[in-house]
């Protein structure tokens, strides 16, 4: 199982708490406001406990964090576009690599 860690965070302190927690659980930083692992069942156990305790008294009105629990095998058929490299077609279009 995949997870996925995507945040909103307006207060410094508290994004840098999360991105603590993200880390320590075993997730690596994919974008910067996101996180994305495979960690065990107790480190996720931890990663949802540790939001959840966070989210009850935050000190700003932005706090959004969503989990995602993707599937290894949907996982393996995203799609990731980036600016990197070019396709044959065109020097203008982005190249469409599949992970």
């Amino acid at each position: 199982m995949v997870i996925l860690v995507t945040y909103d965070i307006g207060d410094t302190r508290e994004r840098l708490l999360v991105q603590r927690l993200c880390k320590d659980c075993g997730l690596h930083r994919v974008q910067r406001s996101v996180f994305r692992g495979v960690i065990s069942a107790r480190a996720r156990d931890m990663l949802l406990t540790g939001l959840a305790k966070m989210c009850r008294h935050p000190r700003q009105d932005t706090w959004d964090v969503q989990v995602y629990f993707i599937s290894q095998d949907d996982f393996a058929n995203h799609l990731r576009f980036t600016s990197q490299g070019k396709t044959a077609d065109s020097e203008d279009q982005p190249e469409i690599k599949v992970l």
